[in-house]
């Protein structure tokens, strides 16, 4: 299992909401799991975000705020569990 996949939405072979989908379409509650990356904050890809109640940094940011959403979702999790 995995606890939690943190991922840019840029990537070299597949961006992040294409992962995102593809993942979720074989384990449906992985979607809890992500925590998304990004440098482009498009607002489309912030409402998918939203929409799907997926956790996400925007760069830059420091390594306490990443912690931080580390733990929460974390927190999270085991209580849905």
């Amino acid at each position: 299992p995995i606890d939690i996949l943190i991922l840019d939405m840029t990537m070299p072979v597949m961006n992040g909401l294409d992962l995102f989908r593809e993942a979720s379409s074989l384990f449906p509650d992985i979607h809890r799991r992500f925590i998304f990356i990004t440098g482009n904050p498009d607002p489309d890809v912030i409402g998918f975000f939203k929409r799907h109640q997926i956790k996400y940094l925007i760069k830059p940011f420091g390594f306490r705020e990443l912690r931080d959403l580390v733990l929460e979702t974390i927190h999270r999790i085991r209580l849905e569990n």
